[in-house]
């Protein structure tokens, strides 16, 4: 069998596991991944030969890292724009996977120009839900093939956590009151003052780790202000995390809280059913889309009240934790990467 080899961006995969569990999926089909792409037109003409697919994830920095002004990063995507047209003349095909309709931290115009011109020409475009699909569509009115391809689980990627004991005294927690946990990037979009605040007003007595590096976009100081007025232990570890401190944090955690303000996309939703673990959870359409079925997998709330997630946390704590535990089993089999390659396999025959 012939194999066809995928070039990506950004260029390491092993920045993200996600790329890695990706690529890794798609080996028994054929398909392998050969390095990553460089924007270039030079590199493209010498590299034709060897070029069957050009699979962009989180592309912005491809425009956006030409300069700070508007006319800098309108070169970006006019380039950008070249460079694919000169891909298609090639035929080489063009992926793109959706993580995230937009940008985090927002976009302006030449961005949402850009993300135009990607849907435009590429040939198959990944979604990770029923819901970004067809955002997209309304958006953007993309020509080439959307494929709904559910995002896979974590398995294998983080080491064995440390014994619970040890985690417990490391970070001076007491074994005997519930522990949630958030985690990740610290962004205003993820909501984690909600959290802050919901727990740090509960009369319940809970503790609360938020963890994970700080974007140069968020002002600290908001946690730091809730966080020394909180009736509640509240951890605040604003680096960002080993494999092993990711995986210990998880494993102590009686749930995740993931109290987003938008969401596109959840790495952590699929790590925290990695490690077996409930997630509570603000009610978007994406969180909706992968519980179904599984209604203890999942608690949610309002993200626009902080008072609601009180009351969610309190109808957690209640909920038997073995029927929680037998439904992230379950629910596991549905997001093993085996399954889910399959949507785009079949999509890549048809």
């Amino acid at each position: 069998m012939e194999l066809i080899k995928i070039f990506s961006f950004p260029l390491d995969i092993a920045a993200n596991p996600y790329l890695k569990l990706f690529y890794n999926s798609l080996k028994e089909y054929g398909y392998v991944h050969a390095g990553g792409l460089v924007v270039n037109d030079l590199w493209l003409k010498g590299n034709k030969k060897n070029i069957d697919i050009l699979h962009f994830n989180w592309p912005e920095d491809i425009w956006r890292l030409r300069g700070r002004n508007k006319f800098s990063k309108l070169r970006g995507v006019l380039g950008f724009w070249k460079y694919l047209d000169l891909a298609r003349k090639f035929n080489i095909k063009i992926w793109w996977t959706l993580h995230n309709l937009e940008h985090h931290e927002g976009v302006d115009i030449i961005d949402r120009f850009a993300y135009l011109i990607l849907a435009r020409k590429s040939d198959i475009i990944i979604c990770h839900s029923r819901y970004s699909a067809s955002e997209l569509r309304k958006r953007y009115k993309n020509t080439g093939k959307t494929v709904i391809m559910y995002h896979g689980l974590y398995e294998g990627v983080y080491p064995e956590p440390n014994s619970k004991e040890k985690i417990i005294k490391t970070l001076n927690l007491d074994p005997d009151i519930p522990i949630f946990s958030c985690l990740g990037n610290i962004r205003y979009y993820k909501g984690f003052d909600l959290a802050a605040k919901a727990i740090s007003t509960l009369e319940q007595r809970v503790q609360l780790i938020i963890a994970g590096n700080v974007h140069p976009s968020y002002d600290i100081s908001v946690l730091e202000k809730i966080i020394k007025n909180s009736k509640n232990k509240i951890i605040l570890i604003p680096k960002f995390l080993s494999d092993q401190e990711f995986s210990d944090i998880m494993s102590i955690s009686d749930a995740i809280i993931l109290p987003y303000r938008k969401i596109t996309t959840s790495g952590l939703l699929l790590a925290a059913w990695s490690f077996l673990k409930p997630v509570i959870v603000s009610d978007h359409p994406y969180f909706r889309e992968l519980t179904e079925g599984y209604p203890n997998t999942a608690f949610f709330f309002s993200p626009k009240n902080y008072l609601e997630l009180q009351k969610t946390l309190q109808s957690f704590l209640e909920t038997d934790k073995n029927l929680i535990r037998s439904e992230i089993l379950s629910l596991k089999k549905r997001y093993s990467w085996k399954e889910c390659v399959k949507a785009l396999i079949s999509a890549l025959g048809s």
